[in-house]
């Protein structure tokens, strides 16, 4: 591991807990955290808290049974840490846990048929498609798994819920067509619209961002759509030149990664360019963003770190020893890094979780 370590670098990387194959079926380790928490998930584990500074596990619950999949850190509420755990049952139904965050004890759990989430202050909303029968929203207290509010739509009514960063629920119906055909906005108490904020005859793109004012959505490589919540009117900015990839929004600025390792800068308002480089490192996962820095982790284990505002790159870590880069084509396959404290983690092709410190000035 020495090769690995540049002069005043620190890294630690801890092995698998339980050796397999790495083909790309979806095996490699994630990792998500706040303020001094780490949180991962990997083959044959269902979640295990990492010590940030040494990769000392506190704590871990495994799989009872054999996996080839790796689950993925939904988020953090208060003392909660929420699990997508996506070996499913003998019903192809998906698991949502609870565990609390300091001894690692389970808290809850419930199962449903390819949910998605959005996080609210203190519960989670899951959203089943109507895959047999009719479509389920429902929203659980984030710490005992209590069912608050549900909500049921029609076999023929394909929804989804879109959480804002202040906390407002957006429901998005899908046409026959596959795209969003409206977007409303949803009471959170009852889990009701309350208002068809816009309704779309071309395809919006995917949901992107939204905030007091607007909802945004993404047409990858073509257009941002914003609607405003005050009127419902709708502009279209176009996005020139923009790598079709995966995406991040922070404020008004919005940063789009692609295959090849480009990665470009827009203004989300307007869909002007800011800045565009090419960072080498191919089939990066969706970039990060953290104390105005930009963190993209690439299929081979490299991590450029650049300058949010300027593109420009501020230090870049070694690949790591012997990577599949095979396993990582798909930006779905290839979980984000976490970032705390500016330092980055991620996990490898190889099925390792790393950790990388640059070296300080």
């Amino acid at each position: 591991m020495a090769a690995l370590r540049p002069k005043g670098w620190g890294l630690w990387e801890r092995k698998p807990t339980v050796a397999t194959r790495r083909d790309g079926d979806g095996d490699l380790p994630s990792c998500a955290g706040t303020g001094e928490v780490l949180v991962c998930t990997e083959v044959g584990v269902v979640a295990e808290r990492v010590d940030v500074a040494s990769g000392r596990v506190l704590w871990s619950q495994p799989y009872t049974g054999l996996s080839v999949q790796a689950g993925s850190v939904v988020g953090f509420i208060g003392d909660t840490v929420l699990i997508d755990d996506t070996r499913g049952d003998d019903q192809g139904k998906e698991g949502l846990i609870g565990f609390d965050v300091k001894t690692g004890d389970q808290l809850w759990s419930t199962r449903a048929v390819a949910p998605s989430f959005s996080l609210q202050e203190s519960t989670v909303t899951t959203v089943t498609p109507p895959v047999h029968g009719n479509g389920r929203i429902d929203r659980r207290d984030a710490r005992t798994g209590r069912l608050v509010v549900s909500r049921t739509f029609p076999a023929d009514e394909l929804c989804a819920v879109f959480g804002g960063d202040d906390g407002a629920l957006y429901l998005l119906k899908y046409g026959e067509e596959g795209f969003i055909t409206s977007v409303a906005v949803l009471d959170a108490a009852t889990m009701r619209t309350t208002k068809v904020l816009a309704t779309f005859d071309e395809d919006p793109g995917k949901p992107l961002t939204a905030d007091s004012n607007t909802v945004s959505f993404l047409r990858d490589g073509q257009s941002v759509t914003r609607v405003t919540r005050a009127d419902g009117s709708t502009e279209r900015p176009p996005l020139r030149g923009a790598p079709e990839g995966p995406a991040r929004v922070q404020g008004n600025t919005l940063y789009l990664s692609r295959a090849d390792g480009a990665l470009a800068s827009y203004d989300l308002r307007t869909g002007q360019r800011n800045w565009s480089v090419e960072t080498g490192g191919e089939s990066p996962a969706r970039p990060v963003l953290a104390g105005g820095r930009l963190y993209s982790l690439a299929s081979d284990g490299r991590i450029t770190c650049l300058d949010a505002t300027t593109g420009e790159t501020v230090w870049r870590s070694a690949t790591r020893r012997d990577p599949n880069t095979s396993v990582a084509t798909y930006h779905s396959l290839h979980p984000e890094p976490a970032v705390l404290h500016g330092v980055v983690y991620a996990g490898s092709t190889t099925g390792s979780i790393f950790a990388v410190t640059p070296p300080t000035a």
